[in-house]
């Protein structure tokens, strides 16, 4: 059953800025500006439903460097329990789930925020566990959608592409 919960209070908001060290190299969202981004929040990738949302992910990786995205999962296990894999894992990352108001009553739950180009948050979604998270291709298609509307008018891309010819 997906209890998907999308999380308005941080829709529109720009993404705080942070360096954090991933199995995939430093992260940092000040270099990132200009790339839409999806975070996706597990606080243990290791976890079988996780580590299978996080492969769908991996799998479709083509379709996100298509649209010069980031994919980057962020989790609370620490840098032993982290494995190498296909997207880059910031471990150790309490805090960023506070900051993206993933904790509920103490209880840390499972999330997926997508950053447009410009630094703004268009959609974010926390379940209690991945199984109630959007699938991939249902992120992947929101984040077509983000980048493909003006940030100042909210008007589709083929229509002011169109009025700036």
């Amino acid at each position: 059953m997906d209890d998907a919960r999308p999380t308005k209070t941080l829709v529109g908001t720009l993404l705080f800025q942070f360096v954090r060290d991933s199995t995939g190299g430093m992260v940092n969202t000040r270099e990132l500006r200009g790339k839409p981004m999806v975070l996706l929040f597990v606080p243990s990738p290791e976890e079988q439903g996780c580590r299978l949302y996080l492969q769908a992910f991996a799998d479709d990786i083509a379709e996100y460097q298509r649209l010069d995205a980031v994919v980057v999962a962020v989790s609370t296990a620490s840098s032993d329990a982290v494995q190498e894999s296909a997207l880059p894992v910031i471990w150790g990352a309490h805090d960023l789930f506070v900051q993206f108001r993933l904790v509920q009553e103490t209880r840390l739950r499972v999330g997926v925020v997508i950053v447009d180009r410009y630094g703004i948050v268009d959609q974010c979604f926390s379940a209690v566990d991945c199984s109630g998270l959007p699938g991939e291709p249902r992120i992947a298609q929101l984040l077509q959608g983000a980048e493909s509307v003006c940030p100042e008018c909210g008007v589709p891309e083929a229509r002011w592409l169109e009025a700036t010819e």
